[in-house]
């Protein structure tokens, strides 16, 4: 070995590498005195709080210290451990390291070949929480946590996400995404999470189908026609745009068709009601400007004319079937998910 054996700690020789080569030796090294290595004078830092070693050196560039293990087996893995006075290396340590390239254990199946991870154990039968504690202080200017994906030269005003020191807010820059079924926001308004999990919002488009006429049904064909729709939670609200070419009126009132609906609508005593499923529709044919309304038909809340268009708005009848021309409205609905 190259180096001095010191009262308080063991010094390598300035510009000499220290080596404990336990090929040669019973056991691992452990050293009962501070270990120092490095060049120049190995003095302990300043304000250290019981260290048990350390490295020094001056360099230009980044200085290391490292363990490399040059197996590659199913089991291979470079780690740095530390454990608490009740801890075993069964439990109660965490655990820094990266895996070989031929690492496959079932034990720790979150890891695969030449990931790095960190662990944390608590110790069996402790009664403590086992958490993994990530923190900053309040010392720097933002003391914020950021997470960069993808290279380590993205610029550093573009993480893919920071936990804000100053707000606490989480900020993503790109979109969150929940894979678990059902799963969602919770907002944690109230006592009942049913009440206040938002587990759906989205957009998309619908083909919508016009019924001519609710008494004795007349016969159209489509111009064209289309529809989209936003839905947040159970929430419905379905636009549609109708150009029809009517060869027989029919009699009654129009309709659209309810099963041409984006998603189908909620059925109990209070979502069959009247008031619960309806809309308006902006565009009729031959109305002067007028519109009308679109009402649930809860009488018979299966039948073709489900959502009839009402004559209260029209300034003249709605029961006399439809006219060629536009249609156009809204419906807004509970959906049944």
């Amino acid at each position: 070995m190259s180096g001095t054996l010191n009262a308080n700690y063991v010094q390598s020789d300035v510009g000499a590498n220290l080596y404990f080569n336990t090929a040669t030796s019973s056991g691992p090294v452990i050293a009962p005195v501070p270990l120092y290595s490095g060049s120049g004078a190995a003095s302990p830092l300043g304000g250290a709080t019981n260290p048990v070693s350390g490295a020094i050196q001056s360099a230009n560039n980044y200085i290391q210290a490292y363990i490399y293990n040059t197996a590659n087996g199913a089991y291979t893995s470079s780690d740095f451990s530390a454990y608490p006075s009740n801890g075993t290396d069964a439990s109660g340590w965490v655990d820094m390291g990266i895996t070989s390239q031929a690492f496959n254990q079932s034990g720790y199946s979150v890891t695969g070949p030449n990931e790095g991870y960190i662990f944390m154990s608590a110790p069996s039968g402790s009664n403590t929480s086992g958490n993994l504690i990530f923190a900053t202080d309040s010392t720097g200017t933002k003391n914020s946590h950021q997470w960069y994906t993808g290279g380590f030269n993205k610029a550093k005003n573009a993480p893919a996400m920071t936990l804000d020191g100053a707000t606490g807010n989480l900020l993503l820059a790109n979109n969150l995404t929940f894979t678990g079924s059902n799963a969602g926001i919770n907002f944690n308004n109230s006592g009942a999470v049913g009440a206040s999990l938002l587990n759906d919002y989205e957009t998309g488009t619908w083909t919508p189908v016009f019924e001519t006429g609710s008494t004795q049904p007349g016969s159209l064909t489509y111009v064209n026609r289309a529809g989209n729709y936003t839905k947040m939670g159970r929430y419905v609200i379905a636009w549609f745009y109708m150009n029809i070419t009517v060869s027989s009126a029919g009699s009654g009132n129009p309709a659209i068709v309810p099963s041409s609906l984006p998603f189908v609508p909620r059925s109990d005593s209070l979502t069959n009601s009247a008031s619960t499923r309806g809309g308006y529709v902006t565009s009729i044919p031959n109305s002067g400007g007028y519109g009308a309304m679109l009402t649930w038909n809860n009488a018979n809340p299966s039948a073709a004319d489900a959502l009839y268009m009402s004559n209260a708005t029209t300034g003249g009848s709605m029961t006399t079937g439809a006219a060629s021309g536009v249609y156009a409205g809204y419906v807004m609905y509970e959906a049944s998910f």
